[in-house]
């Protein structure tokens, strides 16, 4: 991953936690970007858990995301978990839990 890439994902993991305090409580970076061996149109892929979803925080999240790929331009997609859900993929085991155990960066 280069520097940019990497400044721009914590400055999205800044920018939740600043503007969404105690609502987000976990951001990782997964997938080809991180594991490289992507291509040039792969985008970053963003694991977001936050306490309780809606909409409100749903928009709060993108307007975040939007910005910051406008800025550095970057693709991000991003995937938001309630905690009870991410803790569900914990439990048992899932495909996508290991994912993000063996191969995500805590951000």
């Amino acid at each position: 991953m280069f520097y940019h890439e990497k400044k721009a994902l914590q400055k999205i993991a800044s920018n939740l936690r600043k503007k969404l305090p105690n609502r987000v409580l976990f951001v990782f970076a997964f997938g080809s970007r991180v594991r490289g061996d992507h291509d040039v149109w792969s985008d970053f892929d963003v694991l977001i858990v936050v306490d309780r979803k809606g909409r409100r925080i749903e928009d709060k999240i993108m307007d975040i995301i939007v910005r910051e790929e406008l800025k550095a331009n970057i693709f991000f997609t991003p995937i938001i978990k309630e905690r009870t859900a991410f803790e569900l993929e914990k439990k048992y085991n899932t495909p996508f839990y290991r994912n993000i155990v063996n191969e995500g960066i805590l951000l």
